[in-house]
């Protein structure tokens, strides 16, 4: 009569745990055999033309099933046959299978930027759009459709695109102030739509959201909110407060060093002060002719007119017509200033 073998447990659950690892890694090495075989299938078919490329696309995208059954955390065969429900025109089915694969979301939103990059736009909203479809809580592919019709000039879609973005409760990239600023941008500068209060209000929500995707574009945000207070009459201290935001985060941003020499003079008096600002802008503005430096000599004509130094004023804007002579304004202000000559 044989007696009983007692082995020790932690021995029973060795052996136990090494049969599972080797079933698991036989469904391992099976399902990847499967994906390969289904992988250079599709390799093959993308160049090939119809009907042999949907024929073939039909036998790789059983071989991928076979795949995810044998091991359904396979996440590179559920890729690859997304790849080809696709390929098959069965956008829902694609989508439904990408549920399986991490990461999805940043891939989908790649290539609608590698499109946009070629300007095929209307092939990058097709890419977003199965991004927003995916992930309908995220903002991210929202935001990208803005961007993507702002480039097409289709303004409305833009600007609704952009307030379903910051709607979402999350997003991958810090893009939800990037959403309000690209708003306060059309509203400020597009014609059809021009709206200094509704464009005060989208960089207003952009810096107070403070998710930037760049801090030069937070820097941006407070300089045109500088610029709208100027267009609204407002305090030219309420500018001039802007301005220094923009170059505390970007002390390369010109436009809010020459704004800010000109605020300076009508908020605080300050001539000298905002003589050597401006005159700095012309500096390296000429270096590097600037289409814009016309209206660096602009500002220091008007802040020398009004501190009644005619002289230094008529040179500024001189050096204005020289740069333009189509301005009309500025040949009328020096015909004057030259008649007011003693």
């Amino acid at each position: 009569m044989s007696m009983p073998i007692n082995l020790p447990s932690a021995f029973v659950v060795t052996i136990m745990l090494m049969a599972l690892f080797g079933l698991w890694r036989g469904q391992t090495v099976v399902s990847s055999l499967y994906s390969n075989v289904g992988f250079v299938l599709f390799n093959q078919a993308v160049t090939w033309p119809e009907p042999d490329r949907s024929e073939t696309m039909q036998i790789a995208k059983r071989w991928f099933h076979r795949s995810v059954q044998i091991n359904p955390d396979d996440e590179a065969a559920w890729r690859h046959l997304g790849y080809t429900y696709l390929a098959l025109s069965q956008d829902a089915e694609s989508l439904a299978v990408w549920r399986h694969v991490a990461g999805i979301d940043a891939e989908l939103l790649s290539w609608g930027d590698l499109y946009v990059q070629q300007g095929a736009y209307d092939e990058a909203l097709v890419w977003y759009q199965r991004a927003a479809t995916l992930f309908p809580e995220q903002g991210d592919p929202w935001y990208y459709i803005g961007l993507t019709y702002q480039e097409q000039e289709r303004w409305d879609e833009a600007l609704a695109a952009y307030e379903t973005a910051v709607q979402q409760p999350y997003f991958l990239h810090p893009l939800r102030s990037d959403a309000y600023f690209q708003q306060g941008v059309i509203y400020e500068w597009v014609p059809e739509y021009r709206n200094s209060e509704s464009a005060l209000l989208m960089y207003s929500q952009a810096l107070a959201n403070d998710q930037f995707s760049d801090p030069l574009r937070k820097a941006h945000a407070f300089y045109e909110r500088g610029v709208i207070y100027s267009w609204q009459g407002k305090s030219p201290a309420l500018s001039l407060q802007e301005y220094r935001q923009a170059l505390a985060l970007n002390p390369k941003h010109d436009w809010a060093q020459l704004r800010l020499g000109y605020a300076l003079y009508w908020a605080e008096g300050d001539l000298g002060e905002a003589v050597a600002q401006i005159n700095q802008i012309i500096d390296a503005w000429q270096s590097v002719h600037s289409p814009h430096l016309k209206w660096a000599y602009r500002y220091l004509g008007d802040i020398y007119l009004d501190a009644d130094r005619k002289a230094e004023a008529l040179a500024a804007y001189e050096a204005v017509y020289r740069l333009d002579p189509a301005d009309t304004d500025v040949r009328e202000q020096i015909e004057q200033l030259r008649e007011d000559k003693p």
